[in-house]
C-alpha cells in the first residue's frame, strides 16, 4: 500500500489509503526485503516477520548504551504525596504572584535560593531562615524560594544537577535523584514557602509541578520552541530571561530581545507537543496557553533596560511589569565580584523602587548561607552502580567508601556564586523598606491602598487565587491524549533489512566526508542536502523526490545527494507545525496520523533509493523515525542547546549544528573578527559536548517514560548559515582541533518582503559558495532550500495552497535547482 494521505482518518493497522498516482506505483511503494524464489509460504513469512530489534540495530539506537525505567510521575506521587493545605499553599501563591505581576498587588516579589541545590540539609536549614524572613515581611514582599535540581553541562565531566546525579559521583541515579527533590520540595512547602524553579525537558512537569508555584526558564532555552510549548501548559507564571546579550548563545543584546518577545507572544498560545503522562506514558499533550509569562532582565545596565522593556511590552499588550535579575547583572567574573555586584545591583533596584518606581515589580538573588562558590568535589561511581547505570528508586547510586571524595564546605553554592545569609537578610530589608516608601508616596498621591489590603479585596472579588479550591498540576492542559507506541508504528512500516544496510552505508560515507574534512582533505564528494525547509505535502516531496534521484544518478561521482524531509517547523511560532503535528493542515493536531505519514514518506524515499535528513526537535520524536534517517542537524536559534546536544550525542547519524554569525550593519574587520569568534565559541562548546556521553529523560520505543545514556557522537559538525566570516570561523575550529570544513546553510532568514529579496539574497550566497569551492575552498557540504516551484507561500486557513511551493521558506524551484547541481558538480570537479 502507497503513503497516507493527510486528510483521511488514520487506519491503525495499514499504510493507509492509496494517493492519486502523479507518480508510478513502483516510486510509491515502500521498500520490501523480497524472499528467494525457493522458500515455501511459511519459511517467507517468517522472514517477513523478522525480529524488528535485529533490523533496527543497524540503523537506531546506535549509540545509546541503555534506556533505564524510570519510576512514573504517578508512583513517586503516591510515594510522596501532597496534601489539600499544601495545595492550597501553591495555588495562593500563585495567585499572589501573578497580582504583583499585574500591579493588583504592590508588593515586590524576590526569589532567593542557591545557584543548585547540592546539599538537602543545607537547603533546608536555608529555607528554614528563608521562611521566617519571609513571614517578618510578608506585607511588602513576596519571597518564593529557588529550588533548582538540574545544571545543564555542555561537558560531561561536570556535575550535572542533584536531579541526574544526586550522589556528586556520576553514577546518574535519577530515580533517586527524582525522590529527593520531591521530598525536599514538600518540606520547603509545607515551611510555607513558594517554591521557584526551572524545567530541562518536557518531563520533568509530571513530577513537580503540583508543587511550583513560579519558574524560570533558563537563558540558554529562550529561543527553544520546546520550551515554548512547555510553558504553554504549565499551571504557575513563567518567566523569561533577558541577559542583554551576555551570555554564548546570542549574538547580540537585540537578538536576544526578540527572543524574548517571540517567547512571550508564543507561550500564551495554544500548542500540542509530546511529553509523558502521570502514568509514565508518552502521550500528546494538548494546552491551552498561558497568559501569566512574563519578562525577567539581567546583565549590564539593567535599570535602563528595565525601563525600555516595560515601554515596550506595553507598547504590544505584554506584560509590562518585569524582573530584575541581579545574578547576572554583573556578567561572568571572580566569586567575590559576582556577590558585590549582586548587592549593588539589588541596592539600586531597592533605591529605584524607594523613589516610585512601578515597572520594576521583583528581583532574582543567587543566596544560600555562606558567600560564593567552591568546587564540587566528584566520586566515583562504584562497580554496582556502573554497571547498572544509577537505576535504583530509593537508594539506587552512590559511592564506595574508597572512592568518597573529600567533604564539600557546608552551606556553600557548588555553582553559581551566592551571596551568603546576612546579605540576603539585609536586601530583603532594604526591599520592604522600599516598598513602604514608595507605598506611602503613592496614598499621598492618592494612588493605591496597601498591598495586603488590596489583596484582600482582590480575593473578596474573586480576582485572585482562582486556584485555591483546585488541584494545581496540569490546569492549562486539556488532555493529555494516548500517543501510539514507535515500537507499534515500526512494527507497521517496519525498515527492511536492505534498506538498513544502505542508510548505514550513507551514514558512514557522510562520516567519512566530514573526518576528512576535519583532517584538511576535501578532494571527495561534496555532501548537498537539498529539499524543502518543512514537508508539508507527501505527493508534491515524492515527486520532488523523483527528479532529485535522476540528479543524483548523474552527479554521484562529485556530490552525494540528501533529501531534506523534516517534518517539524520549530521557527513556526504560532500557526502550522509541521507535518507531523498537523497533517490535515487544518488545526486537527491529528498526530499520531502524522506520524504515520512521515515514517510512510520515509519509506517511500529510501526505495526512491535516497537519503534523508530529518530535523529532530525533541527527545521523543527520534524513536519514532530515527532509523529511517541518514543526516540530521538542529539550529541553536531555535532549540535549547544543552537539550540538543545531549540529544545529539545519542543520534546514530551525523548531526549538524546550525549557527549564523550577525554581523552590524557596515562592519569593519574588526567586528567581523569579533563575530567569527563568538560564532566559533559557540560551536566549539556544542561540538565538544555532543561528542561526549550524556544522561537525559525520554522515552522507550514500548512508550514508557525512560533515563536515556548516551556515548556521545563523534560525528556532529559545524552547519554555517551563510558565509560570513566563514574563513575565519573555519579556521578557529581547526586550531580546536574540529572539523574545520563546515557545511554551508544557503537557505537564509526570510526579510519579510514579498519582493524576492531573501530568494535574491540566496541566488547569490550560491553563486559565492560554488566559486569558493571551485577556488578549493574547504566547504564539507551545502543546504539548498529547493522544491518543485520557486518561492514561498502562507498557509492560511480557507485558503487553497498551490501545488509544489514551500511553505516553510524561500527556495529555488526544480529547473534553478538542477542547474545549481550542475553547478557545484563542475565546482568539486575544479577543486579535485
Amino acid at each position: 500500500e502507497s503513503l497516507p494521505n493527510a486528510n483521511a482518518a488514520p487506519r491503525p493497522r495499514s499504510l493507509g489509503p492509496r494517493l492519486p498516482a502523479r507518480l508510478p506505483a513502483s516510486t510509491l511503494q515502500p521498500p520490501v526485503a523480497m524472499a528467494p524464489k525457493s522458500e515455501d509460504a511459511g519459511t517467507a513469512a517468517k522472514r517477513a516477520r523478522r525480529s524488528a530489534v535485529d533490523l533496527q540495530a543497524q540503523t537506531d539506537d546506535t549509540r545509546v548504551r541503555a534506556i533505564v525505567p524510570m519510576v512514573p510521575p504517578a508512583i513517586l506521587m503516591e510515594d510522596l504525596p501532597s496534601s489539600p493545605e499544601l495545595q492550597q499553599c501553591v495555588a495562593e501563591s500563585r495567585a499572589a504572584i501573578k497580582a504583583i505581576l499585574s500591579g493588583e498587588d504592590d508588593r515586590v516579589l524576590i526569589v532567593a535560593g542557591p545557584c543548585t541545590v547540592h546539599d538537602p540539609a543545607a537547603t533546608l536549614d536555608y529555607a528554614a531562615k528563608l521562611a521566617k524572613l519571609a513571614q517578618r515581611h510578608s506585607r511588602d514582599v513576596l519571597v518564593v524560594m529557588r529550588l533548582n535540581f538540574r545544571k545543564p553541562s555542555r561537558t560531561s565531566d561536570c556535575w550535572q544537577g542533584f536531579l541526574h546525579d544526586p550522589h556528586h559521583d556520576g553514577s546518574y541515579a535519577i530515580n533517586h535523584g527524582l525522590s529527593v527533590a520531591r521530598s525536599l520540595m514538600l518540606r520547603v512547602v509545607s515551611l510555607g514557602l513558594a517554591v521557584g524553579t526551572t524545567f530541562h525537558d518536557t518531563l520533568q512537569p509530571q513530577f513537580f509541578a503540583d508543587l511550583v508555584a513560579w519558574l524560570w526558564v533558563a537563558p540558554h532555552a529562550t529561543a527553544s520552541h520546546v520550551h515554548h510549548e512547555l510553558s504553554s501548559g504549565l499551571s504557575m507564571p513563567v518567566a523569561f530571561c533577558d541577559r542583554g546579550g551576555g551570555g554564548a548563545d546570542f549574538d547580540s543584546a537585540d537578538a536576544e530581545w526578540r527572543s524574548v518577545l517571540h517567547a512571550l507572544r508564543t507561550s500564551r498560545m495554544p500548542h500540542a507537543f509530546l511529553s509523558v503522562s502521570k502514568q509514565g506514558v508518552a502521550g500528546i499533550v494538548h494546552t491551552n496557553g498561558n497568559s501569566d509569562v512574563h519578562a525577567v532582565v539581567g546583565g549590564t545596565g539593567v535599570l535602563e533596560r528595565a525601563r525600555a522593556a516595560s515601554k515596550e511590552l506595553a507598547s504590544i499588550n505584554l506584560s509590562q511589569r518585569v524582573l530584575i535579575d541581579c545574578c547576572d547583572a554583573g556578567g561572568v567574573g571572580a566569586s567575590d565580584a559576582q556577590t558585590r555586584k549582586q548587592v549593588e545591583t539589588c541596592t539600586q533596584v531597592a533605591a529605584a523602587i524607594g523613589e516610585g518606581e512601578e515597572a520594576l515589580c521583583g528581583v532574582l538573588l543567587k543566596s544560600f548561607l555562606l558567600s560564593g562558590k567552591q568546587s564540587l568535589p566528584l566520586g566515583k561511581p562504584s562497580a554496582g552502580v556502573a554497571a547498572g547505570y544509577g537505576s535504583g528508586y530509593h537508594g539506587g547510586g552512590g559511592q564506595s567508601e574508597g572512592d568518597a571524595p573529600p567533604p564539600a564546605v557546608y552551606g556553600l553554592s557548588v555553582t553559581g556564586a551566592c551571596i551568603d545569609w546576612s546579605r540576603t537578610a539585609d536586601l530583603v530589608q532594604r526591599l520592604a523598606d522600599a516598598v513602604r516608601h514608595r507605598r506611602s508616596n503613592l496614598r499621598s498621591a492618592g494612588r493605591g491602598t496597601g498591598g495586603v489590603a488590596r489583596m484582600a479585596s482582590a480575593q473578596a472579588n474573586g480576582a485572585c487565587y482562582t486556584e485555591s479550591n483546585s488541584a494545581t498540576d496540569n490546569l492549562r492542559v486539556k488532555a493529555i491524549q494516548p500517543l501510539l507506541p514507535p515500537a507499534c508504528l515500526v512494527g507497521e512500516l517496519p525498515c527492511p533489512a536492505a534498506t538498513a544496510d544502505a542508510i548505514a552505508a550513507v551514514r558512514t560515507e557522510i562520516g567519512s566526508l566530514l573526518t576528512n574534512a576535519r583532517k584538511g582533505k576535501v578532494g571527495g564528494r561534496l555532501l548537498v542536502v537539498v529539499g524543502p525547509p518543512v514537508v508539508h505535502d507527501a505527493q508534491a516531496a515524492l515527486e520532488f523526490a523523483g527528479r532529485l534521484r535522476t540528479a543524483a544518478k548523474r552527479h554521484e561521482k562529485e556530490l552525494l545527494l540528501v533529501m531534506c524531509a523534516s517534518f517539524e517547523r520549530p521557527r513556526a511560532g504560532a500557526g502550522w507545525k509541521g507535518l507531523v503535528n498537523d497533517p490535515g493542515l487544518d488545526g486537527s493536531l491529528r498526530i499520531n496520523h502524522g506520524l504515520r505519514v512521515a515514517r510512510s514518506l520515509l519509506l517511500s524515499l529510501a526505495n526512491l533509493g535516497l537519503p534523508t535528513a530529518t530535523e529532530f526537535v525533541d527527545t521523543i520524536m527520534p524513536q519514532y523515525l530515527a532509523d529511517l534517517t541518514s543526516y540530521s542537524a538542529y539550529s541553536q536559534a531555535t532549540a535549547s542547546p544543552y537539550l540538543m546536544t545531549e540529544l545529539a550525542s545519542g543520534l546514530s547519524m551525523p548531526v549538524g549544528v546550525r549557527v549564523a554569525t550577525e554581523l552590524p550593519e557596515k562592519a569593519d574587520a574588526a567586528a567581523t573578527a569579533a563575530a567569527a569568534e563568538r560564532t566559533a565559541e559557540r560551536l566549539m562548546v556544542a561540538l565538544r559536548s555532543a561528542r561526549e556521553p550524556h544522561v537525559f529523560l525520554s522515552v522507550s520505543k514500548e512508550n514508557l517514560a525512560g533515563i536515556v545514556h548516551t556515548d556521545g557522537n563523534e560525528t556532529v559538525h559545524a552547519v554555517l548559515v551563510g558565509d560570513i566570516a566563514h574563513n575565519a570561523t573555519a579556521a578557529k575550529l581547526a586550531e580546536a582541533g574540529l572539523p574545520a570544513a563546515p557545511i554551508v546553510d544557503c537557505a537564509l532568514e526570510p526579510s519579510g518582503d514579498t519582493d524576492g529579496s531573501t530568494l535574491a539574497a540566496q541566488r547569490e550566497l550560491v553563486a559565492r559558495v560554488v566559486g569558493g569551492i571551485q577556488m578549493g575552498s574547504p566547504i564539507a557540504g551545502v543546504f539548498l532550500p529547493a522544491f518543485l516551484l520557486e518561492g514561498g507561500q502562507q498557509l492560511v486557513p480557507g485558503r487553497k495552497l498551490q501545488y509544489g511551493i514551500s511553505v516553510g521558506g524561500e527556495c529555488f524551484g526544480w529547473a534553478e535547482t538542477a542547474a545549481i547541481l550542475e553547478s557545484l558538480a563542475a565546482a568539486v570537479r575544479a577543486r579535485k
